[in-house]
């Protein structure tokens, strides 16, 4: 899939992946990626970065190919992530979350921690 700039910054998406997927050029802003796969269902980023929303329910990996700039959220809902990249890098406005549920809370509470 290819994102910015062949996809206008301005679009508007959303993107539920179940398999693996290469993306290349910057995630807009107004996207979200949506990893509901299980294991082996990577996100593969080639030169790109993301300004949107990327929610990961998988054991997966994202593997970049050069540095991977993150101006949006990233959202680690459930499962493994693992990142392979040159440079994993939350720019201005970037935030990356792992939303769990602690073993101490009752099923469908969870929790929310910001990673930097």
């Amino acid at each position: 899939m290819t994102f910015e700039p062949t996809v206008s910054a301005s679009s508007v998406g959303n993107l539920l992946f179940g398999t693996g997927l290469t993306i290349y050029g910057g995630i807009p802003k107004k996207w979200v990626l949506n990893n509901e796969g299980g294991p082996g269902d990577s996100l593969t980023a080639d030169h790109s970065g993301n300004k949107g929303t990327i929610i990961w329910d998988a054991n997966a990996a994202l593997t970049a190919t050069g540095p991977f700039v993150n101006s949006g959220t990233f959202n680690v809902t459930y499962g493994n992530f693992g990142i392979t990249a040159q440079d994993f890098v939350n720019a201005a406005g970037g935030r990356s979350l792992v939303t769990v549920t602690p073993p101490s809370l009752p099923q469908g509470t969870s929790t929310t921690t910001g990673l930097s």
